[in-house]
């Protein structure tokens, strides 16, 4: 995600934590994460200061190599330099570690994997990778396969990209995880069978006004859409997915307004979201299937292919639990006591699931969170 286009969001997300608007209980047992977190953002926002360091055409200066959260709730720097990088960010209070990959540099490998896949569809071994993206705190890019053999790693080494900042591992294909089966939190009947998902966050559209945003796999435009009790709940009016997002947007029925708490009864902040995604900070999920999941973010920038086939590139891997009937539920994060929207959830595979940020669901549906 380009640092320029993301500065107003972090603008108004940082405007809105040092608010304090709606203060939450943390339980116990959850580290508050809510200084790490803004210190992460600050240093986003200071990336966008051109005399901070040698920044070209790149998004981070030369010496950055990542950052997360450590277990005892810090944010950590990750730099090819650490010297330097300690007078450069003396504003943002972190520990400095080093590193032997600039983020720049990652994202680069990265992005020659995605252009690579996207212009040779037709390569059947592709099929087997199934996903990857750049884990920050490891400082490399992940690579993984249904199936791990010599032969597919040489084929990904011969053809695409060849660097010792990739490794390689299995994980199973994420699942779609919208489910077909009675007691969903929303639904739509198709003939002979019922469609069932999880609503994510509320959204206006300058066309069809308001509504909220869930999954785009598996839904058909123009269907209405019900409440478990069968009440109408909305029509399906977009449906974005592709490359770039897996949403649709689902305008709301007069009688049925969209609450602005979850299912759990959290309360969510409903015109700001999150637009940056340390490694290591903490998500929660909710969905009608496992309800409320709590996880952390493993890679901020993770293509994710599904098993309908679809590949999505720059979602968000996290290790949240999930199931089938998830799909399109709320993902947010809680910053100084308000809960945020992150993203809608995609899918997931038992160890890991995937969301879409709510800046490309913004971005390709044309709506804005209320």
């Amino acid at each position: 995600m380009k640092l320029k286009r993301a500065f107003f969001a972090i603008l108004l997300t940082l405007s809105l934590v040092f608010s304090g608007i709606a203060m939450a209980s943390t339980s116990e047992n959850e580290q508050d994460q809510s200084k790490a977190v803004l210190e992460y953002w600050k240093l986003m926002e200071s990336f966008n200061n051109k005399s901070l360091a040698k920044i070209a055409s790149d998004n981070y200066p030369d010496f950055y190599a990542g950052a997360y959260i450590g277990d005892a709730g810090e944010l950590i720097i990750l730099t090819t330099d650490i010297d330097y990088s300690k007078r450069s960010l003396d504003m943002v209070n972190a520990s400095f570690v080093p590193a032997e990959y600039s983020l720049n540099k990652l994202e680069g490998i990265n992005n020659t994997i995605i252009n690579y896949i996207e212009n040779h569809k037709n390569e059947d071994w592709l099929s087997n990778i199934s996903g990857f993206g750049i884990f920050e705190k490891d400082n490399r890019v992940v690579v993984s396969f249904k199936n791990l053999t010599d032969d597919m790693k040489q084929n990904f080494e011969n053809n695409i990209i060849r660097s010792d900042a990739i490794v390689f591992n299995e994980k199973e294909i994420m699942q779609t995880q919208t489910a077909v089966s009675l007691g969903s939190k929303a639904y739509y009947q198709d003939s002979s069978y019922q469609y069932n998902f999880s609503v994510g966050f509320r959204a206006q559209s300058g066309m069809y006004g308001n509504g909220y945003v869930t999954c785009g796999h598996g839904m058909s435009a123009g269907k209405r859409v019900y409440t478990p009790d069968g009440n109408p709940a909305g029509t399906i009016s977009m449906i974005s997915y592709d490359k770039n997002v897996d949403a649709s947007f689902v305008k709301s029925e007069s009688q049925a307004p969209v609450q602005t708490k979850t299912a759990s009864g959290v309360s969510i902040v409903g015109n700001h979201y999150v637009v940056s995604f340390p490694t290591g900070a903490n998500v929660k999920k909710e969905g009608y299937k496992t309800n409320l999941t709590t996880g952390k973010i493993l890679s901020s920038d993770y293509t994710s292919r599904t098993d309908d086939g679809m590949t999505v590139n720059h979602t968000v891997l996290a290790d949240y639990r999930s199931a089938k009937g998830d799909s399109g539920g709320l993902v947010y994060m809680v910053v100084n006591g308000d809960s945020i929207p992150a993203g809608i959830h995609r899918g997931g595979n038992g160890s890991s699931a995937v969301f879409c940020t709510v800046k490309r669901v913004i971005d390709s549906l044309d709506v804005i969170p209320y």
